[in-house]
């Protein structure tokens, strides 16, 4: 598990850890990273850089998981900003239109 990086940044990480894993093993060896999220309640709301992290709709986040999945990082930790929406409506729409659509 690493931070949370700009995409175009995190490659360069991706191939510093492919590099390292390739001199120790061929076994797979996952890639991870933290993100903080502000899961707005505007499924279209743009994807918008936070400190750490991005602010966005459902729809922006499916967009930016799938770049992340097709850039190989494997796992994301994410780190909810308490905002105004409550913890549990963030988690049923991860678990309910997020999850699926990257299923």
């Amino acid at each position: 598990m690493t931070y949370y990086r700009q995409l175009p940044v995190q490659r360069d990480r991706l191939t510093l850890w492919h590099n390292a894993q390739a001199k120790v093993t061929t076994e797979f060896r996952g890639f991870g990273q933290s993100m903080v999220l502000e899961l707005v309640d505007r499924p279209d709301a743009a994807y918008e850089e936070i400190n750490l992290g991005g602010r966005t709709g459902r729809r922006g986040l499916i967009g930016a998981l799938s770049a992340m999945r097709e850039a190989g990082i494997h796992h994301v930790a994410f780190n909810l900003v308490s905002g105004h929406r409550p913890a549990h409506d963030v988690m049923d729409e991860i678990a309910g239109d997020v999850m699926p659509a990257l299923s």
